[in-house]
């Protein structure tokens, strides 16, 4: 007799597919809960086939127009709320699965069918000529709106760098710095992809910030989804796909995923507070704080006391004033002393031997 633990279970393409037509009805839908995030997740970490069957039929929902009754009629039938258990005995949020999985594998399959045997005549390529890649740039302190060619949208924060190349078949901006965020006309035929030194974030009809940093990059999707990825080379067959991400999530990802979160609409707000020319904190620690202070002035900031790095500051700062923060920082207890034009020592007010000190011969702290 066989060993059941060697048993190797092979996957049941067609349950994925059903399953992955259902989730992008429901990432469609917009307002999944926290809970159903994290089955989201969990279902996409299940293998590379889940992730496959998500991609490619996200891509088919964009192209065609029909599937919308498809979830019209799902939702009339409330079947978003309900579970039922798989064939491996792992539940997931729906009942009716043998109804609805094979109208939504025939119609994803129609779709699909259609996709390949019916082909639109060609547009005349002066419709979607080349251009010339631009580039863009912002300075410490420094925000720029960019209008695009396709009518998408781009707000490029503080001291920023990148290039927007469109051709006949994709769009692709090149973060080579800073950060930005993307309000972009969705086109399926014509794919929106920011790379971020080998990382990909492509539109799935979305507005989004994308932040590159040292090790990470960090996403913070405003509205629909995005598909996250991991290439060495940004045209892609050795694309890693990571992931579908929707609507009020904070993602940090490099070869994986680091971290998502589902957080609230308020907490997104203030995320992305920079596009009012505001900082916006609550509670987060100093040392968080100043890095961003540091991004929009120039001014490198030193604590004395390292347990200072953990302190919360909570508050709004305009960007255009951050002249003003030290004056604020009085309100939390704390001290500045400059130590040259661009260097800051911040200290407790207890701390009396840095006091005495005092600022350098021709330094003020309204610099």
């Amino acid at each position: 007799m066989s060993d059941s633990k060697n048993i190797v279970n092979f996957p049941d393409h067609g349950t994925i597919e059903a399953e992955a037509a259902l989730w992008v009805i429901r990432l469609e839908n917009d307002k999944m809960s926290a809970e159903s995030h994290a089955e989201f997740q969990a279902w996409q970490r299940l293998s590379p086939y889940h992730r496959e069957a998500l991609s490619r039929l996200t891509t088919l929902w964009s192209d065609f127009d029909i599937l919308e009754n498809l979830a019209s009629q799902f939702r009339e039938n409330d079947i978003f709320e309900e579970s039922v258990k798989t064939s491996r005995t792992r539940a997931i949020p729906w009942r009716g699965m043998g109804s609805i999985a094979a109208g939504a594998i025939v119609m994803f399959g129609a779709a699909f069918w259609y996709s390949k045997n019916h082909h639109p005549a060609a547009k005349p390529v002066s419709t979607f000529a080349t251009a010339a890649p631009q580039h863009y740039e912002t300075a410490v302190g420094v925000q720029k709106a960019v209008n695009l060619p396709d009518g998408s949208k781009v707000l490029i924060n503080t001291d920023t760098s990148l290039d927007v190349a469109f051709s006949a078949s994709r769009r692709d901006v090149y973060l080579r710095r800073g950060e930005a965020f993307f309000d972009i006309v969705h086109d399926a035929k014509r794919p929106f992809t920011v790379v971020a030194n080998k990382r990909l974030i492509r539109d799935i009809g979305t507005a989004f910030a994308v932040h590159l940093m040292d090790h990470v990059v960090e996403v913070a999707v405003a509205k629909g989804s995005v598909e996250l990825a991991r290439s060495n080379n940004a045209s892609g067959p050795s694309e890693k796909k990571l992931g579908v991400f929707g609507a009020g999530t904070s993602i940090a990802f490099d070869e994986k995923i680091e971290r998502s979160e589902q957080i609230s609409q308020e907490d997104m707000s203030r995320r992305l507070s920079w596009r009012e020319g505001v900082l916006d904190y609550d509670g987060e620690p100093l040392s968080k704080v100043l890095a961003d202070f540091t991004r929009y002035s120039g001014v490198d900031f030193e604590l004395r006391d390292e347990s200072l790095k953990q302190f919360p500051v909570g508050g709004h700062f305009e960007i255009s004033k951050l002249d003003r923060v030290f004056l604020a920082l009085t309100n939390f207890g704390l001290r500045a002393k400059w130590l040259d034009a661009r260097h800051v020592m911040l200290y407790s007010a207890n701390d009396a031997a840095t006091a005495k000190s005092g600022p350098p011969t021709g330094v003020s702290a309204a610099q």
